[in-house]
């Protein structure tokens, strides 16, 4: 009798959380379509009540017109043609797609817009105002580039570049006020994140010892090394072994026995013992991995295991809680995304053809 009861209660409790799920979803619909029946004449869309115009909104989309190009030109095979954005493609048109990419950009700004209003990081953003401090901006530049004062950069920056520099700087200090107010970054909980993560993030060999054998490009043609090094790579994983004598069998290869040192740092993402300590400081005995670098193609292998330590709390503190307030700004972000009213004013959603952008 317990045992069905027990059941009985676990399918309520099943049922409720449905119930609630579907309850809030549609409260939200509600809500969207109250904003929506609300919404300005001139509007676009909202994002929590807050309003887009056309030209706002068109600054996003005009961004996507290069990828949108490219996205039917890859999966379809379409160029660009007078029924290009009315053409549809596997149930969508182009015009529908660039809106739909535009949404997204569209919403991930107000949220932002909406976040540093709510927070009291800033008073609000009002995109006319924008226009003149953009304007400002440039005629500042401008005068001090006549006077042959120092100008870094372009001294005159389009209005997209311009938006999207505010909007970065924004979302920096609403990072920073959400970390100083939200995050419960004390030590306690960034030591508890640190074991978390420690594993992935601070684990280091003080020694690597590999085997490599492979080919300068300067020795060989690029197209003749990865021919023949992947040849290599399929003999020794059939039993040849990686050493010396590989060299009198593919004269043109070099062998040799490195050493690579933790505290012996190696500068240049594009050096090739840095691409290669990387690589090995991720591998396991026995394992044979192909490297690609600029100057060449090798192939490496452990000769002795990893023996890995951490990197202790108080030497990386800094990065730990970079890492957990990066962590917690991206969960309240989606959270924030998943909760957004979005109102779409139809009408005027809907008149927009590729004629206000060409």
């Amino acid at each position: 009798m317990l045992k069905k009861k027990t059941i009985f209660l676990g399918l309520g409790l099943l049922i409720l959380a449905f119930l609630l799920i579907f309850l809030q979803k549609q409260n939200k619909s509600d809500l969207s379509q109250d904003i929506s029946s609300g919404l300005s004449s001139t509007a676009i869309i909202a994002v929590n009540g807050i309003e887009v115009g056309q030209e706002e909104y068109l600054l996003h989309l005009k961004r996507e017109i290069a990828m949108t190009y490219n996205h039917f030109y890859q999966e379809y095979g379409v160029e660009n043609s007078p029924d290009f954005w009315s053409t549809p493609h596997n149930g969508i048109t182009p015009i529908d797609y660039i809106k739909e990419r535009t949404n997204k950009k569209v919403v991930e700004s107000k949220l932002i817009h909406d976040l540093a209003k709510r927070y009291n990081v800033v008073e609000g953003f009002d995109f006319d105002n924008f226009k003149l401090q953009w304007k400002d901006y440039n005629k500042k530049r401008k005068e001090a580039h006549d006077k042959d004062s120092i100008v870094y950069g372009s001294v005159f920056t389009d209005m997209h570049a311009y938006y999207n520099y505010l909007l970065n700087n924004l979302e920096i200090r609403l990072k920073e006020k959400l970390s100083n107010t939200q995050f419960n970054n004390d030590d306690g909980n960034l030591m508890r994140y640190y074991e978390k993560i420690k594993k992935d993030r601070f684990a280091y060999a003080e020694k690597i010892e590999i085997a490599l054998f492979g080919y300068d490009y300067g020795e060989l043609s690029y197209k003749k090394s990865n021919q023949r090094i992947k040849q290599i790579l399929t003999e020794l994983k059939s039993g040849l072994p990686l050493q010396k004598s590989l060299e009198k069998k593919y004269p043109a290869g070099v062998y040799q026995q490195r050493t690579f040192y933790d505290s012996v740092p190696i500068y240049g993402e594009d050096n090739p013992d840095e691409i290669i300590k990387r690589n090995a400081q991720n591998m396991e005995f026995n394992e044979l991995r192909l490297v690609s670098a600029q100057q060449g193609v090798y192939i490496i292998k452990l000769r002795k295991p990893l023996q890995f330590k951490y990197y202790p709390f108080d030497k990386v503190v800094q990065q730990v809680r970079y890492d957990y307030d990066a962590e917690n700004y991206s969960e309240f972000l989606a959270k924030e995304h998943r909760n957004a009213v979005i109102a779409i004013n139809e009408k005027t959603y809907q008149a927009i053809s590729n004629k206000a952008f060409h």
